[in-house]
């Protein structure tokens, strides 16, 4: 040993198979000829090798030699996590090694170690197999996976009594497209008006993450459809950076509960949350329940509703306005009764209305300020059930023995006075009041045809003014309006008033009077020709002074100034008639006596032995014979005497 050197030694890393620093102070100088080194090297490895090298000799290099870790004291990733798929294993498998402080691995450690997520920025869930036991130092998690996309992910390790480790960041990439799902639900909105915010659908990888990279078109539909509305605005959308976005869509119908669909090629449909569609402002009128056919005054059921309606046809619940109706057709001629104008109720206005007559095709007409009228269909009022009689075609004024003509008609009415086509019962008519004592002729009771029951053939036989007609049928009843029945053509005649027992060349009193007869015995009181008297039995030989011939008026000629010149017993007249063109039956006097021949007088009673004579029939005031003049017509065309001849020239 050359002790005398003292020269500078330095030592290297020769062989270095665990890259390791050699530390330490080098070089060194010799004391005696010898270097001593304390150096160390930081990283485990077999077959490290030392060199030497001094000034003026020559490098030699140590026998090999190995490094061995020291005791695990910290965790280290030594195999990262790597930028993965969502919802993938993460592949490569993480490592991690425990380590001594020098960041040697430590086989010999075999504790577990915990793998958890650091930095998430995506909230994502970190799945797989954790912990994990460590083999020769090392724990490896082979089944890893994170469910969320997002940029920038590390894990951290730890074990019990060991520093923990952090990873380096990795990326969560999205998967394949599976799915869609509703970013921005639709909202409730009015009806025609766009949805707003505008509606947004996502695709989606099966772990839930947005796919910026799908362009496909994207397709929504209504899925529940309570109002039956049509979806109306741009349905099908190419996604953008993996958003289909929906501008405008609209709906025309309200309801609550809609949803859409969203659909597109090879992926799971989306089904959006209910919203609901209300209306717009009323713009129009519609009758929401039509007028149906109803009895006359009678309650129109289901009551009457009117509908305010916005643009699209649905109704304008806000709308409390008033609403009238009123009659649009009107074909009976009825009063519409009921409560007009209403104030509607969520937009529907409520109308509880009658009408009076019956018809066929009535309308309603709604009305309210700032609307077009509406017309309601059409509908029927029938009547009731039938309470009365009426005489629908009077009696008219007839000649006596004529059939009373127009034909009286009776109709069963209903309680409001409609007719009642229903009744078919049985309709008797009578005389009500019978001012002329005459007898109701013709068929009296009649079977009502769709209501009305007619009677073509009555007729009265005496004349009279004030007449009426009453109808009766089961439970009903009716009185008609007042009607004449006036003489018809003059065809006989009659002594109105008999010639009386008369003194010779006194003036028969009271004057005698003919009377101008119908066939049924009233007095013709049209009739105005001439009628002549004359003698017809004249026992004495007498001679008829006065005026012979005298017009009738009224139908009765009045011969005032009759006079004979001899007495006798048991003389008559005879009367005829001029100018009736139907022809006049002639009369004969039944009683005419002289004036001497008096009932009573001397020449009477001279040839009936004081007894009175017979009376004389015959009238004394001429108006009243013009009344009944048709009882006295008859009571003296009965004689009692020997008869009068004559004859109507």
């Amino acid at each position: 040993m050359a002790t005398g050197f003292t020269g500078a030694v330095a030592i290297a890393l020769g062989s270095n198979p665990g890259g390791s620093t050699l530390s330490g102070t080098t070089p060194v100088a010799a004391v005696s000829g010898v270097a001593t080194f304390s150096v160390s090297l930081n990283k485990a490895g077999t077959g490290y090798t030392l060199t030497t090298s001094a000034s003026g000799f020559t490098p030699v290099t140590s026998t090999a030699f190995d490094i061995t870790p020291g005791t695990a004291t910290q965790l280290a990733f030594t195999q990262q996590p790597s930028a993965t798929v969502a919802g993938a294993t993460i592949s490569p498998a993480v490592q991690v090694t425990a380590v001594d402080p020098g960041g040697n691995p430590v086989p010999t450690f075999t504790g577990s170690i915990t793998v958890a997520l650091g930095n998430n920025p995506g909230g994502s869930t970190l799945s797989g197999t954790t912990p994990v036991a460590a083999v020769n130092g090392v724990a490896t998690f082979v089944n890893l996976s994170l469910n969320k996309t997002g940029t920038g992910y590390t894990l951290t390790a730890s074990a019990s009594g060991f520093t923990p480790g952090t990873s380096t960041a990795f990326d969560i990439t999205p998967g394949t497209a599976t799915q869609l799902a509703f970013t921005v639900q639709p909202s409730n909105t009015w009806a025609g008006a766009a949805i707003s915010p505008v509606v947004q659908v996502t695709v989606f990888d099966a772990a839930g993450n947005a796919v910026p990279s799908f362009t496909g078109s994207v397709t929504v539909a209504l899925g529940s459809n309570p109002g039956g509305s049509t979806l109306s605005g741009t349905t099908t959308v190419a996604a953008v950076n993996g958003v289909a976005s929906f501008s405008p869509l609209t709906l025309d119908k309200t309801g609550t509960s809609y949803a859409l669909t969203a659909t597109a090629a090879g992926l799971n449909p989306a089904t959006s949350s209910g919203f609901t569609i209300t209306p717009g402002a009323a713009t129009q009128l519609v009758f929401g329940t039509q007028p149906s056919t109803t009895v006359a005054n009678r309650q129109i059921t289901p009551a009457v509703k009117v509908r305010a309606l916005d643009a699209f046809g649905n109704v304008a619940t806000e709308f409390t306005g008033a609403v009238a109706i009123a009659l649009g057709s009107n074909p009976g001629g009825s009063t519409l009764s009921g409560t007009t104008p209403v104030a509607a109720v969520n937009g529907v206005a409520t109308f509880f209305m009658s009408l009076n007559k019956s018809g066929t095709g009535y309308t309603l007409t709604a009305s309210a300020g700032g609307f077009a009228p509406v017309t309601s269909t059409a509908f029927d009022i029938t009547p009731g059930t039938a309470t009365q009689l009426a005489f629908t075609v009077p009696p008219s004024n007839t000649v006596a023995g004529a059939a009373i003509s127009p034909a009286v008609q009776i109709t069963a009415l209903d309680p409001a006075g409609n007719p009642v086509p229903s009744f078919t019962g049985s309709v008797t008519v009578a005389l009500g009041n019978n001012p002329g004592g005459s007898t109701l002729s013709g068929t009296t009771t009649v079977a009502a045809v769709n209501g009305v029951a007619t009677f073509l053939d009555l007729s009265l036989n005496k004349t009279g003014t004030g007449y009426w007609l009453t109808a009766t049928a089961t439970g009903l009843n009716a009185t008609s309006s007042g009607f004449t029945i006036t003489p018809g053509a003059a065809t006989q005649l009659v002594f109105g008033t008999q010639p009386g027992t008369t003194v010779a060349g006194q003036q028969i009193t009271p004057a005698v009077k003919l009377r101008a007869l119908d066939a049924l015995g009233n007095v013709a009181t049209g009739f105005t020709g001439a009628i002549t008297v004359a003698l017809g039995s004249n026992p004495g030989g007498a001679t008829l002074s006065g005026t012979l011939l005298v017009a009738a008026v009224g139908g009765v000629a009045s011969f005032g100034d009759l006079s004979l010149n001899r007495t006798a017993p048991g003389y008559t007249l005879t009367a005829s008639g001029h100018g009736d063109p139907a022809g006049v039956h002639p009369a004969a006097d039944q009683h005419g006596r002289g004036r001497g021949d008096q009932p009573g007088g001397p020449a009477e009673r001279a040839r009936s032995g004081g007894q009175p004579g017979a009376d004389v029939h015959g009238e004394r005031d001429g108006s009243a014979g013009q009344q009944s003049g048709g009882q006295h017509a008859r009571r003296h065309h009965h004689r009692r005497g020997g008869g009068w001849r004559g004859h109507l020239q």
